[in-house]
């Protein structure tokens, strides 16, 4: 797997979004990583994949809300937010999940986002 680059992005981005547990995910977690939802859907694996991350980020220290990227392959995707960013890659690996890329010449630049400053988040 790549090696994935996260350029900080401040101040936290808003959404548009109508949802509020979405703006309130945006602005409290300082990572968001939006990738793809399988083409079969998560299946058990949703269970699976919420448990993973209350026990490696912590309940309450990780966010998941609907999401959408303009695809050429018009697939659907989901945002989670996390605090760690230290789980990205293994989250990603441990449920093979495809990260979500809006646009094809210049990969990675819609699917995760350092939306503030690490500092702060507490256990």
């Amino acid at each position: 797997m790549p090696k994935l680059k996260i350029a900080p992005s401040f101040p936290a981005m808003r959404t548009k979004s109508r949802s509020r547990k979405k703006a309130a995910d945006e602005l409290f977690y300082p990572l968001r990583v939006r990738v793809l939802v399988p083409v079969d859907g998560f299946g058990r694996s949703y269970d699976d994949l919420h448990r993973w991350m209350d026990e490696r980020a912590g309940r309450g220290l990780w966010g998941h809300n609907a999401d959408c990227v303009p695809r050429y392959d018009l697939r659907d995707s989901t945002a989670f937010y996390m605090a760690d960013p230290g789980l990205l890659v293994p989250f990603l690996e441990e449920f093979d999940l495809e990260l979500a890329q809006g646009d094809p010449e210049r990969p990675g630049e819609s699917s995760y986002r350092l939306m503030g400053p690490m500092s702060g988040m507490n256990r």
